[in-house]
């Protein structure tokens, strides 16, 4: 056991905490299959807490300006900031998800274990909803269905390809928000106009 805790230790020096716990796991899961009766106890390094960044109302409006040229990328960022979605719920949705003034969220899309994207309902109950839709958002929101055909789903990344093309339109304006930042955005503009 002192022996493991120093390695944990120094593992711990360069990775991050989920990382060292992975490892600790695979570690004593191999001493376990050779010694089954073995007692094995390593105190592992806490998870750190991340700091909640919330973009300005300047970053925003930079940003999209930088992704107008990208219209999947722009009314990805709109979706995001306007009505809090999740970059698995803007890649899962689909033409049938929009109706007259509402959008329902049933779906995300996610990766399996052998590195597929899939698409499956939320992780919670709460993450099945029906959003209101302003008229300005359907609107542009529309602007992409002559361009896309009528293929099923509205935006056609899938969320690390989102990402990435984020990432690339975030840097060329001098920001270094996440994409889920924007949920934060979000949160903290319905915060601001009294909405729970």
């Amino acid at each position: 056991n002192l022996e493991i805790q120093r390695f944990i230790n120094q593992f711990a020096e360069n990775h991050a905490p989920k990382t060292t716990k992975n490892v600790f796991a695979l570690l004593t899961s191999s001493l376990r299959e050779i010694e089954p009766d073995m007692a094995i106890t390593a105190k592992l390094p806490q998870k750190r807490k991340s700091s909640i960044v919330i973009p300005t109302e300047e970053e925003i409006k930079a940003l999209l300006k930088s992704v107008s040229k990208n219209k999947e990328l722009y009314i990805a960022v709109l979706l995001a900031t306007s009505l809090g979605l999740r970059r698995g719920e803007i890649c899962a949705l689909e033409w049938a998800d929009l109706t007259d003034n509402t959008l329902s969220i049933t779906k995300s899309m996610a990766m399996t274990s052998d590195n597929t994207w899939v698409i499956k309902t939320p992780k919670t109950e709460s993450g099945t909803r029906v959003l209101p839709l302003p008229v300005w958002l359907k609107k542009e929101i529309l602007s992409i269905k002559k361009d896309s055909g009528q293929n099923d789903r509205i935006i056609h990344m899938t969320p690390n390809s989102l990402t990435d093309a984020f990432i690339d339109a975030r840097s060329a304006v001098g920001c270094s928000f996440r994409f889920h930042d924007l949920r934060h955005y979000n949160a903290s503009v319905m915060l601001a106009l009294g909405v729970p």
